[in-house]
């Protein structure tokens, strides 16, 4: 076994004189390459506390100007979108305010005046009619008196107004009629149902008696 190693030894000694410059060569790359790292990356010798807080830093410092672009821009959003709504909504109430005076100008002429007290003509007709088939409740405390005269100012105002206030009258004067014949019919169910009892309280009674 021994002369079996010597003579492999002996063997090998002339490849290994053959591969020993290009390993040192490599070791000697690989050093070199190892200190280019360390003098280019010194963080690797810090601790792994200080590289976290390196790195912390160096995300903040890289993302600062980003974050401060998306706030300038988020606020300036803000601002547009405040400046839009609010001349939005001024647009809005001066078309209002100019549908309502070209209303009022139109019924204002002689024929405009005429639908106007046509119409009050007739919601005094059905309020009457509204009286007599559903009565006023106890906690509906109206006053017609103001109705009765067409504001000359703001004609169709008026009439708007008082056909919303009579639409809205209206509603709750058939829910509470609605609620009281519910009740009625509660109490009439009541009442059969005694009438039962009693019916059967007599039949036990004849029964028993007998």
């Amino acid at each position: 076994m021994e002369n079996i190693v010597n003579t492999v030894v002996e063997k090998s000694l002339p490849v290994a004189k053959l591969i020993e410059k290009p390993i040192c060569t490599l070791d000697k790359t690989l050093c070199q390459g190892i200190d280019y790292v360390e003098v280019k990356l010194p963080i690797i010798k810090e601790e792994p506390k200080q590289i976290i807080n390196r790195t912390k830093s160096l995300v903040s410092e890289r993302l600062r100007p980003a974050v401060k672009t998306f706030t300038d821009l988020k606020k300036g959003t803000k601002h547009r979108v405040k400046v839009i709504k609010l001349h939005t909504y001024y647009k809005v109430h001066y078309l209002r305010m100019y549908s309502w005076q070209q209303a009022d100008r139109v019924m204002s002429t002689e024929t405009g005046i005429s639908i106007l007290k046509t119409v009050d003509s007739t919601t005094d007709f059905v309020e009457l009619i509204l009286d007599k088939y559903l009565p006023i409740p106890s906690d509906d405390i109206h006053n017609k008196g103001t109705e009765k005269l067409c504001n000359e100012d703001a004609k169709l105002h008026h009439t708007v107004g008082r056909l919303s206030e009579f639409s809205s009258r209206t509603s709750k004067r058939i829910y509470f009629a609605l609620m009281e014949l519910q009740h009625i019919y509660r109490m009439e169910i009541r009442l059969l149902i005694s009438d039962i009892i009693c019916i059967l309280l007599l039949f036990k009674y004849i029964l028993h008696g007998v």
